[in-house]
Parts: structure tokens; sequence; C-alpha cells
């Protein structure tokens, strides 16, 4: 996706604790190995246990401490806490409720601004937790979370990246792994419980923009994601199938592009895989470039269909770029969020709700959109929503109504400290 997709997409999913891009930087210790899944928990990362004193933590060493909880049909994880203290917390958007899941301990650097940065990603039926914690010029580690049984285990620990994914039967992931060594940089797949990792796709370590990084796996798990930075301003999105031979950056040909690894172009910088065979594929304009585009491609014709490319700007106001689309989950219209351009912090968003066929209404407008998604019967549509310093919310951007809120810095139910 573009940089300022790539911007926003880091964003949401630190959901309000961060305002900025997570900075890759290179870690001055050598790559860690990845562990298998069944590998000791990491340090009291079992249920009921306590976290190590943050005096006696190292820089980017992790501790977490879990309850026990079962996720409702319609749910959403969220981060709140910020400094060396972090909460993950499980919304039931159905009941309205909040319950923690995991209090996690970080041993952070010496300025705030560089993080923690924290990241999850669920399995469909949130039984399968990946949580990626992020401590720039330290290291990464991947956490896999498993709420129900209260337990927590290390997938992964070593230089610096983006975040993990994991898949929707939660049994396959995905890592970037920014390292100078060309034997490790690159994107990384495992299966839980099946032993280390291997490599799907190899990059330089020494150019811009490496390595690429996983978006997502389509519905079955089967197929792999994967956006490569090319250059002044464009991404790509590549569809990798996991138990393909690797593939690699090629960063000699023009365009940049994966060469290898029966890599299939799709046209865009994001996806978003629906029911696997027609995917939503869009990008937005940044800084150094881009374009804004929504279309659709299908994967058995292979073919492209625009869908929506917004007007040209009239004013400074009136220029944007798509900071997030996705599905309605029959596919006969998407959501849209266009961020105003230029310039400052706080920028407005409308957010759209367009038809295949070119209609469009909007359902909201502020300046504190963190994520947007539909219900899974797509009766709603629900927004994390930012601007209070000490209360996270979600609401229904349909109704206007609020279905859940939650505290940013302390626990507990709201009111928040």
């Amino acid at each position: 996706m573009s940089r300022a997709a790539s911007v926003f997409a880091a964003v949401i999913g630190v959901v309000v604790i961060v305002a900025g891009a997570l900075s890759l930087m290179r870690a001055e210790v050598p790559p860690g190995q990845p562990i298998a899944a069944t590998a000791a928990p990491t340090g009291s990362a079992t249920a009921g246990g306590s976290a190590t004193a943050a005096a006696s933590r190292a820089v980017g060493e992790v501790s977490v401490r879990m309850g026990k909880v079962t996720a409702a049909s319609e749910f959403r994880y969220v981060v709140s806490g910020g400094a060396d203290t972090f909460r993950v917390i499980l919304l039931d958007l159905g009941a309205g409720a909040a319950t923690e899941v995991a209090t996690v301990s970080v041993g952070a650097g010496g300025n705030p601004a560089d993080g923690p940065y924290l990241f999850t990603s669920a399995s469909r039926d949130g039984r399968a937790v990946l949580l990626t914690v992020n401590v720039p010029g330290a290291r990464s580690t991947v956490l896999l979370l498993r709420p129900e049984a209260g337990d927590a285990r290390e997938l992964y620990r070593g230089s610096p990246f983006d975040r993990a994914v994991i898949s929707a039967d939660g049994t396959r992931y995905a890592l970037s792994r920014a390292a100078d060594d060309p034997a490790v940089n690159g994107v990384w797949v495992g299966t839980l419980g099946a032993g280390a990792p291997r490599r799907l796709v190899a990059d330089d370590p020494s150019a811009s923009g490496a390595p690429p990084v996983p978006v997502a796996f389509a519905p079955d798990g089967q197929t792999l994601a994967v956006r490569v930075n090319a250059g002044d301003g464009v991404s790509e999105v590549y569809l990798i199938p996991v138990a393909a031979a690797e593939g690699r950056v090629a960063r000699d040909l023009d365009p940049v592009r994966i060469v290898g690894g029966d890599a299939l172009a799709v046209g865009g910088a994001n996806v978003d895989f629906g029911d696997g065979r027609e995917i939503l594929v869009w990008t937005g304009q940044n800084p150094f470039g881009g374009a804004n585009l929504v279309s659709l491609f299908d994967r058995e014709t292979r073919r492209r269909t625009e869908l929506y490319r917004p007007p040209r700007p009239t004013s400074q106001a009136t220029e944007v770029t798509i900071a997030d689309a996705a599905w309605h989950p029959r596919r006969d219209r998407f959501v849209t969020v266009e961020r105003q351009f230029c310039c400052g912090a706080n920028l407005p968003s409308g957010v759209f709700v367009r038809g295949r066929d070119g209609t469009a209404r909007e359902v909201a407008r502020g300046a504190f959109f963190l994520e947007v998604w539909w219900s899974r019967d797509g009766s709603r549509l629900f927004a994390t929503t930012g601007g209070d310093d000490s209360t996270g919310s979600v609401s229904d951007l349909l109704t206007g109504t609020v279905v859940a809120r939650y505290c940013l810095r302390g626990p507990g139910p709201p009111p928040c400290p």
C-alpha cells in the first residue's frame, strides 16, 4: 500500500497508542531464531502469573500476565496503555463489554516517542491471537495468545519489523524479518505447532523499503498477500501460495517486482480477500507519490475492474487519500475511509458506503476514525474512535451509536482514570 495508507494501517493496528508510523530500525543485536509454538511460555505468560518488575527488565524484554476469556461471535481485540505497560482487551460488540485478556510489560527505551508499539492479529473465532511487540532499535517479539486457555507462548524474538499476521483458521502465521543477513531478510511463513517457519520471499537487506511485509492470508489460508515497497511512494501487493518455492524481490528490474514463488500482482497496495475470489484492492496517495484507486481483482479470470476513483480536487480541502477500504460481506458494496490529504494533524475523514454500481453515501465524518469494519452479517459498520485520552470506544456508524467503551490508560470499565 502507499506510504500514507501504511501509516494509517499502523495507527489502527495499535488502536490509539500510536499516532505516527512505525519506525523500522535495524537491530543492533543479531536476528533471533524463531522457536516452535510448543516452546515454554515467555516469562510469566501463564494465567495468574505476575509480570517481571520493569526496573529489572532489559530493553526489548517482554512478559505477559494472562487471564481467561472466550470471544463472542462479534468481537474485537484492542490494545491500550503506554510507556512500559499495555493491556490487550477483548470487546464483545454484542453485549458492549470489555474484558482484559492480558497485561503486557515491556522493557522500553528511554524515549517514549520511540515506542514500544503493539499490534494484534486474530483468527476468525478469536481463539488464537498474535501479539507483536516492537521496540525500535532493540527487538520485536511475537507471542501467540490463547485467551480461552489463558496461555501465551513466544513464536519469535529478533530484529524489529512491522507486524505478524495469522490465518483465519488460526493455523498459519507470517512475519517480516528485517535483518542485515541476506539469508534472513524477507517474509517468513509458519504453521503453528509444526516447527520453525521458512522464508517465502527474500529481499536485499541494503535496499530502501526492504523487506516486504505480509498483509493478510486468503480465507483458506493457502495464499498470502505480500506488499512490496517499489519506491517513489508506490507499493504493490502480490498473492503468493504459501507452499510455493522461495521468491525474491528483484530490485534490479523496472518496475521492482517479486520474481519466482508463483507471485501474482493484483494492481494495488492493499487487499480485502472477501470470499477469496473477488478481491477488493485499493491504494491511496502519499507525500511521495501513489494514486487513489479502488478496484476489484478476480483471481480466476485475473481481470481488474475499477470501482472507484476520487474526483479531481478543486481545493486543498477536497484533496483526499484513501486510507482504508473493506468489502461488505455480500460484496455488493464496500466502505472507504477518505482522509483529507493535507496538511497537519487530526485531519478530517469521511466514511462512505459505495455500491459496485457507483452509488455512494457518506455515513460519518470526523478526525478520529482509527479502524472501520463490517459486522459479520453486514448489518452494522463498526469503527474504533479516538479523541478522548482516557476512554476508547467502538461505534456503529450506520446508527451513530456507541456499542462498547474501554479504558485507554488503566484497567477496568469506564469511568476511566
